[in-house]
């Protein structure tokens, strides 16, 4: 009889530490700052009351816990926020620097394609001014009158252009024969 008696308290025993341990071990789990050991040098609080500290965080009855205790469980959550923070700007900062990177390279394209563009401009130009040489070598070939009659007739850049690629004796001879009005144009708007 006795023995069972010493066995119930053993069992009863080992029950209750069990129990009380798993019931640590779940307060531990959902509130950590609960079994947070306290440095020996923390003066214990009596009664402190925050109502809502700047960080959003509301603060009540902590009669248990020392002052330097709670200050360390701000701290921790101001590292949180502030790790949080960083992830943030580092996305953003990964970001700018690929957009910097694209727009680097689409300026590198339009100075390429300014450089192509610049370059078949130069090419129209020339060709512009082969081909205004070679229609004033023909109106040269041509009678003086029959020039006039035709350069009369155009628009004004253009007779210009022909009258400017010609030989100056030749756009003389054929000015000459131009009407008065048209030969005013025409030596006047070449400035």
């Amino acid at each position: 009889m006795e023995e069972k008696t010493i066995l119930g308290y053993i069992l009863g025993f080992t029950f209750s530490f069990v129990t009380i341990f798993e019931g640590m071990y779940v307060l531990s789990k959902v509130y950590p700052q609960l079994f947070r050991p306290l440095p020996s040098s923390v003066a214990v609080v009596d009664s402190l009351k925050i109502e809502k500290d700047t960080t959003g965080i509301i603060w009540e009855d902590t009669t248990s816990i020392g002052l330097e205790y709670v200050e360390a469980y701000k701290l921790d959550s101001l590292n949180k926020e502030l790790d949080k923070v960083l992830i943030e700007l580092k996305k953003y900062k990964d970001s700018v620097v690929v957009l910097y990177r694209q727009i680097q390279q689409v300026k590198m394209e339009l100075q390429k394609k300014d450089a192509m563009i610049e370059k078949l401009q130069a090419k129209l130009n020339e060709s512009k001014t082969d081909r205004a040489k070679a229609i004033a070598k023909i109106y040269e070939a041509m009678e003086p009158g029959a020039a006039a009659k035709i350069l009369e007739n155009m628009p004004d850049d253009e007779a210009l252009e022909i009258i400017l690629n010609m030989q100056r004796r030749q756009a003389a001879k054929i000015l000459a024969e131009l009407n008065a009005k048209k030969a005013m144009k025409l030596t006047s708007s070449g400035k």
